[in-house]
């Protein structure tokens, strides 16, 4: 099966947010398909989080990027709207 590695750039706003961001970290370096040492998250002016992957997936896209939306809201980020793709060309 043919698989390609994917690099994904992602940002939401958040009102709030825990004071450490390594739950979210850890659970995405566990993700099907997630290269772990790709993961890169930061927290920029204006309450900006901004999240960098890349993930191994086939030509359906399998794995599927990971629901980052549902997991913050469970380690207590408050988003201002879901997570965009900062490069939605080509996908």
């Amino acid at each position: 099966m043919i698989q390609s590695s994917n690099v994904y750039t992602v940002q939401s706003v958040y009102r709030t947010a825990p004071s450490s961001d390594d739950e979210l970290l850890q659970w995405l370096t566990r993700q099907p398909g997630v290269v772990n040492r790709t993961v890169h998250l930061e927290r920029l002016p204006e309450r900006k989080l901004r999240l960098t992957l890349i993930i191994v997936q086939n030509l359906l896209k399998y794995p599927s990027f990971p629901d980052i939306e549902i997991r913050c809201d469970e380690l207590g980020y408050d988003l201002d709207g879901k997570f965009v793709d900062l490069h939605p060309l080509g996908r």
